[in-house]
């Protein structure tokens, strides 16, 4: 079984997951693993949905968790908003 392994952050704030996943059950089951092991996780169905959240809202997600079978995914656009920022300086 795998096993999550999180790392303290300077200003002690919960890190905050974003759980991209087409299946309600997968959604739900990640997310309550997630939040049962001390992080902020939320979900949302469509790579759309996250890329868009994630050109809005990136300061906020420390994390992104994407199915790579989501319907619409466009890896590169997900994958270059969530690049442009650096936040390795909160890794210890």
């Amino acid at each position: 079984m795998a096993q999550l392994i999180t790392f303290p952050r300077k200003d002690k704030r919960r890190h905050t997951i974003l759980v991209v996943d087409h299946e309600p059950v997968i959604r739900e089951l990640l997310c309550s693993a997630l939040n049962d092991a001390g992080f902020n996780a939320f979900a949302i169905p469509s790579a759309d949905d996250a890329a868009r959240m994630l050109d809005r809202d990136i300061f906020s997600i420390d994390l992104v968790f994407c199915d790579a079978d989501v319907p619409g995914i466009d890896e590169t656009r997900t994958s270059s908003s969530s690049a442009s920022v650096d936040t390795t300086e909160d890794l210890p």
